[in-house]
């Protein structure tokens, strides 16, 4: 699990770095943090992303046949994955979610990644004497400092369901010795 903020503020700094994201050149045309928020073509990279993501239900063989079909889209498993609609309310994918956190064996949390994998490592019951390196960080400060109240009002708008979910990944987490 990720702070739901920074994860969106993450991906959304991605694609305005990655030049090969599909949706690279439509995010350096809407020019602005809140633009990118309020695109109903770009919202799904944000609106309660995690949530959507464990609850998500695809058949993979017919998934496949339907992107075969797409001419010359820009990784298109991907934007699917990214992008589709789960076709559930929010309070039936966060359910789904939460149960599916329920039956992992383990949740780990990006923020605490070096504690995660020295808790991991006990619940697996194999060594672990290794430094976690931070890889794939952005360079400069968290774009959350930077944020207008209207950004954060609508990133919070759009994560309510996401924070619901990280809140109980975050007691999942508490609970394993």
């Amino acid at each position: 699990m990720r702070n739901p903020f920074d994860r969106a503020l993450s991906h959304y700094e991605h694609i305005r770095r990655d030049h090969h994201h599909y949706f690279h050149e439509r995010v350096t045309k809407q020019g602005s943090l809140l633009a990118f928020l309020r695109d109903p073509i770009t919202q799904p990279l944000i609106k309660n992303f995690q949530v959507r993501s464990l609850s998500a239900i695809f058949e993979p063989a017919q998934l496949l046949c339907t992107l075969d079909k797409i001419p010359a889209q820009k990784y298109p498993l991907e934007q699917y994955l990214e992008t589709a609609d789960s076709g559930l309310d929010d309070s039936q994918a966060l359910l789904l979610a939460k149960d599916f956190l329920s039956r992992c064996i383990f949740v780990g949390i990006t923020e605490r990644m070096q504690e995660s994998v020295d808790k991991l490592a006990k619940v697996l019951e194999i060594p672990n004497n290794h430094h976690v390196e931070r890889l794939n960080t952005s360079p400069s400060k968290s774009a959350i400092d930077y944020l207008t109240q209207e950004e954060w009002l609508t990133l919070a708008d759009l994560l309510y369901a996401d924070w619901e979910l990280y809140e109980y990944g975050l007691k999942t987490f508490q609970s394993f010795n």
